[in-house]
């Protein structure tokens, strides 16, 4: 009788504890920090140094052989798509379309990476 009564008694509580993490609050519903509009052009300013880096990279790269001049005039296009969207960023007024903007201002400039290193990258002999 008495070990029934202690199993019934840990087979509850389990039965609370994952009733509890099953309906509880997840992850997901942590609250979303508040990004101002000045943190936002901050970042745009970040952002702005690393294209100038990159502008200045592309520079070098365009006096030297490169390896594929196709990916170094799409890493240009991309540049400029990027150079674009953080002027955007600087002029909002709107902190969710600036938010917006500068997201896609990152992928490009990742994209505007891969690209730079299709350009130097060496081709090897025998692989297409």
């Amino acid at each position: 009788m008495k070990t029934r009564v202690i199993v019934w008694t840990v087979v509850a509580v389990l039965v609370l504890l994952v009733v509890v993490l099953v309906l509880g609050p997840g992850r997901r519903s942590r609250p979303v920090p508040k990004v101002t509009l000045g943190e936002l052009q901050q970042r745009a300013a970040a952002v702005e140094a690393k294209l100038t880096e990159q502008a200045a990279e592309i520079v070098r790269l365009k006096a030297a052989a490169v390896s594929s001049p196709q990916a170094l005039a799409d890493a240009e296009k991309l540049l400029a798509e990027a150079n674009a969207l953080v002027g955007r960023v600087k002029a909002a007024d709107n902190v969710r379309r600036a938010d917006a903007d500068l997201r896609s201002a990152h992928r490009l400039v990742t994209r505007l990476n891969r690209e730079l290193r299709r350009a130097v990258k060496a081709k090897r002999p025998g692989v297409p």
